[in-house]
């Protein structure tokens, strides 16, 4: 065991933390009234990397995982030299291993690792067979709260990742609250980018920031949307919690593995460059991030998606069975139960699109559950019997809509509680699958439970609710996919405005396509479906079902008589471009050029998409304009 014990010692907040974190102007936390931010800082030296105090200390695979002891930071080296710094390695005052918000319920106070342990000399590491342990204990200034805070990071360098993680449940801070634990928040810092340089966000479908040239600008996500239960009006949820960074032939992906229901995602760009991770509420859990390293021709946000896509899995998130290879692209059809929508409706608008020759469906049931059960407006239990056993004799897939908060549960015991009540009652009826509805889009917390008990909670009575039963997840946040078949209304651009540095790329797509369908919002949901030609684009492009609105009311602009040639003509071209690859992975997606795109699946195929009026020539082949082609 190693103990080091570091110099002299200079008392201080690092004012640009602080300004880096009010940046964030959509946090759950905003920082105002600090009683200490007029106070200089520790000084750059403790905030930057330098190579030259580098040692190895730990080796798997093909990384090195490097240590620093001037400033008690860390470096992971890969075969070519590459070294991804904690700390940045240009002139920087933000750069820290660790940072904490605190209150005592009046001030905030935000310490970090650098300006209030490593300055003064408290920092200590221990290192074990095959890991290390950081403990850096938090002092105050003279003049402010009595701060004594130790707060421990382990590290390991296993299989070629690097894990992190802080049992928040072991800081002792006495009377103050924790607000926000961040670890390692600037690690893979890009100083000085390159024309391909990127930050990869889950943002909607996800976000590709552009280094080279950005300007100065923060991103905020809150992993599984915003909490009703809190204050936060942050209106830019995120799916998962990943992240991912490019530089020069490097590349490699944040992943949370433990807390992620607690979790913000946070991206700063422009003159010091930095993507993070950001942990709220962390009092009683365990946080963990993997960080997976990526090089040469697979450092791309491909890559990146690739490297999520095995961690969900491995940590069980995801399935590991691949969607059923029939080679028919079903068309998603959305209808909402009612007086004009009775069973015997809905049979009758399947039946006619079979008639004209559609032979794969899925239709998505809406108001049909209330309150936890069986709605009575829309028909007897015969007329119900007589639907599914069309939808099974056809091989199409009924999923009726049910809301978890319709239960008004307060707690994990109280839900698998009602859950197992609900699935007895509705034994009768025998439905062939479920659609999650509201936590597939936002998770809130119940009573006195926690995002993170209620999201694990959720994540164990929909793997029951799943048991012999289809389900699809509308939105589709991970916790909600494990045994999921379809995901309803994917986010298919980005909530942060897009611009020269900021675009929109299939992130999540890249990670779920093979292993779940999924299709976007109904292309006729606002308005007519001629005025719909670029999300069904975008659709062909990011590998989704096409999607109607239909109904059996004569007078609404959804009725399914007027509907079924675009609905023929849809199911067609789908199947045209998409037959065959719902199984296959995505495992490359590039700008080919100004609006036009390529998508790639391991079976070979590749789907080229024109947004342009006017016909692409592209290595040989046509791309007609506003229209997609497929090359195999």
């Amino acid at each position: 065991m190693m103990k080091t014990h570091l110099r002299r010692t200079s008392l201080v907040l690092a004012l640009l933390m602080l300004l880096t974190m009010t940046a964030c102007h959509s946090s759950r936390f905003m920082i105002s009234g600090l009683s200490d931010a007029n106070l200089p800082s520790a000084g750059e030296k403790y905030h930057t990397a330098t190579s030259s105090s580098y040692t190895s200390i730990q080796k798997s695979g093909l990384y090195e995982l490097m240590y620093d002891e001037a400033n008690f930071a860390i470096g992971i080296r890969d075969t070519s030299g590459f070294i991804w710094y904690s700390l940045p390695s240009n002139s920087n005052k933000s750069g820290a291993m660790l940072s904490l918000l605190l209150t005592d319920g009046k001030e905030k106070y935000a310490l970090n690792s650098q300006d209030h342990s490593v300055a003064f000399g408290t920092a200590t590491v221990a290192q074990e067979k095959d890991s290390i342990a950081i403990t850096y204990k938090l002092q105050d200034k003279a003049k402010g709260p009595n701060f004594s805070i130790p707060v421990t990071l382990n590290l390991k360098l296993d299989d070629g990742q690097l894990i992190a993680s802080v049992d928040a449940s072991k800081i002792d801070t006495g009377k103050y609250t924790i607000l926000s634990l961040s670890i390692m928040p600037t690690f893979g810092t890009v100083a000085s980018p390159t024309a391909e340089d990127f930050i990869l966000l889950p943002d909607g479908c996800g976000g590709k920031i552009s280094l080279l040239g950005a300007e100065n600008s923060s991103y905020v996500l809150d992993v599984y949307g915003r909490d009703p239960a809190d204050s936060n009006d942050n209106p830019h949820p995120a799916l998962f919690g990943a992240y991912g960074v490019k530089h020069g032939n490097s590349a490699f992906a944040g992943i949370v593995t433990s807390g992620d229901a607690l979790t913000q995602v946070k991206a700063n760009v422009g003159d010091s460059s930095n993507a993070y991770i950001c942990f709220n509420y962390p009092t009683d859990e365990t946080l963990s991030v993997a960080y997976k390293f990526i090089s040469g021709s697979s450092a791309s946000y491909a890559g990146i998606a690739s490297m999520c896509r095995e961690q969900f899995t491995r940590d069980g998130k995801l399935s590991t069975r691949s969607v059923n290879s029939s080679s028919l692209v079903p068309l998603a059809v959305t209808v909402t139960g009612g007086t004009r929508n009775k069973y015997e409706n809905i049979e009758d608008i399947a039946n006619v699109l079979k008639v004209k020759g559609i032979n794969s469906l899925i239709f998505k049931y809406d108001g049909v559950i209330s309150k936890y059960k069986i709605a009575k407006n829309v028909g007897s239990k015969s007329e119900f019997d007589s639907m599914r056993t069309y939808f099974t004799s056809q091989g199409f897939k009924m999923y009726l809509t049910m809301d978890y908060m319709n239960f008004s549960v307060s707690s994990v015991p109280r839900l698998t509680s009602k859950i197992a009540s609900f699935m007895k009652d509705m034994k009768a009826y025998n439905p062939q699958g479920y659609c999650i509805s509201d936590v597939g889009s936002t998770l809130t917390r119940k009573g006195s439970t926690t995002r993170q008990e209620f999201a694990d909670g959720i994540f164990s009575q929909t793997i029951a609710l799943s048991t012999n039963k289809h389900l699809m997840v509308e939105n589709g946040n991970l916790y909600t996919l494990k045994n999921a078949s379809v995901i309803s209304g994917i986010p298919m651009t980005t909530t942060y405005p897009q611009g020269s540095h900021y675009e929109a790329v299939p992130f999540a797509q890249m990670i779920l396509h093979g292993t779940v369908n999924y299709m976007g919002i109904p292309f006729n949901e606002n308005g007519d479906i001629s005025k719909s030609k670029e999300s069904i684009l975008k659709s062909v492009e990011y590998g989704a079902l096409p999607t109607l609105r239909m109904n059996f009311d004569d007078s609404s602009d959804y009725f399914y008589d007027n509907l079924t040639t675009d609905a023929l003509d849809l199911y067609n071209k789908f199947n045209n471009v998409l037959s065959g690859v719902s199984s296959e992975k995505i495992i490359e997606h590039k700008k080919l050029q100004k609006g036009l795109y390529m998508t790639e699946y391991n079976n070979g195929s590749y789907v080229y998409v024109n947004y342009t009026n006017e016909k692409i020539e592209y290595n040989g082949i046509t791309i007609p304009a506003m229209n997609f082609l497929r090359v195999n």
